[in-house]
């Protein structure tokens, strides 16, 4: 199959070659157009429009980075207004269409920047009492281009009582076709920056729940107040950053998944415009798909940080900047694990 593959590729090369069509150096196309630069602490809505009167009656999330893509997309939400204009050479729209029946203003709640950029709506509930005629909200939302994939999940609260939780319902590569959602993606995640657990001294933890009674516990001891989500069975990893100066949450930039091991890498959300100094403890909690495959049951679980910092010529520790490449650095998994936190509540 190499020596087919060698001649294949000889016999190309050959064709170029000799083609009196084949491209001169005269003829080449222009290079591609630079990647947008986007400063991470400036990705957030530029300009927004809601309403609950779209002629899109469906649950819907759409993104146009082109004139031809919004021309397409307003002809089917509101033909009988005029479009927006953009400079979709900066900018994109991100459009959320919650469907018929929802009363609530759709919003965004939060961005978080990572080599993926995850947007956090909110549609809200359908009332027990609708109107007498249903509304159609939508939110059309104008964000800076980037090519790099836009992750958009939603919160569902179905119990009141308990935590939310934001799930993915989309996922777009902007300078290509929509990206084929990974079957181990995790299904659901929680993140902020309030969690009971985490390290003093600032360095990430590591925990992997795969049973209800783990998770349960595991969830005790996070959030002592609040009732655990139920998830039956399914697998839970769980970072805990620790004391983190204006941390705002700890965000999945990749999960990597072999048939040997699974590698969750991760970095720290700050509030980099933060006018006050603060302390809290972020955390990330990302469920994993219930496979129900006893032949994959097993993994060996991998966790990797960015690294904050980087050794400058002069051999000191100095902040990393936007510009510099990602670099991970591997965090141990007996920095924590579930026996320990038995034991901690059994102490306690």
């Amino acid at each position: 199959m190499r020596s087919v593959s060698f001649l294949a590729g000889v016999a190309a090369v050959l064709l170029l070659v000799t083609s009196p069509n084949s491209v001169t150096a005269q003829d080449k196309p222009p290079p591609p157009a630079p990647e947008p630069k986007v400063d991470p602490a400036t990705f957030d809505v530029t300009q927004s429009w809601t309403g609950f009167d779209s002629a899109i009656a469906s649950r819907e999330y759409t993104l146009a980075t082109n004139a031809d893509e919004l021309a397409a997309l307003w002809l089917r939400h509101a033909p009988e207004r005029i479009k927006p204009r953009l400079n979709f050479d900066k900018e994109m729209l991100m459009a959320v269409f919650s469907g018929s029946g929802y009363e609530a203003e759709v919003k965004i709640s939060q961005i978080f920047v990572g080599r993926r950029y995850y947007i956090e709506v909110k549609c809200g509930d359908k009332p027990k009492e609708p109107s007498a005629k249903p509304l159609t909200p939508y939110g059309m939302f104008v964000l800076p281009k980037v090519l790099a994939p836009i992750v958009i999940q939603e919160l569902y609260w179905p119990d009141r009582e308990g935590p939310g939780w934001y799930t993915l319902v989309k996922t777009f590569q902007p300078d290509g076709p929509l990206l084929k959602q990974h079957e181990w993606w995790p299904i659901k995640h929680w993140a902020g920056k309030d969690s009971e657990l985490g390290r003093e001294d600032g360095k990430s933890e590591v925990v992997a729940t795969s049973g209800s009674e783990e998770w349960a516990r595991l969830w005790k001891l996070h959030s002592p107040k609040t009732k655990p989500p139920a998830l039956p069975g399914m697998v839970v990893l769980s970072v805990f950053a620790g004391n983190t100066k204006n941390g705002k949450a700890v965000v999945m930039d990749d999960l990597l998944i072999s048939k040997d091991f699974i590698l969750l890498r991760f970095h720290r959300e700050s509030d980099t415009v933060a006018k006050e100094e603060k302390f809290s403890k972020p955390f990330g909690m990302f469920v994993l798909p219930d496979r129900n495959d006893p032949s994959e049951a097993e993994y060996t679980l991998l966790f990797e940080e960015l690294e904050s910092t980087k050794i400058d010529e002069n051999g000191t520790a100095v902040p990393r900047t936007k510009d510099d490449p990602p670099r991970y650095e591997a965090v141990p998994q007996s920095r924590i694990h579930i026996s320990e936190y038995k034991k901690k509540e059994s102490d306690d």
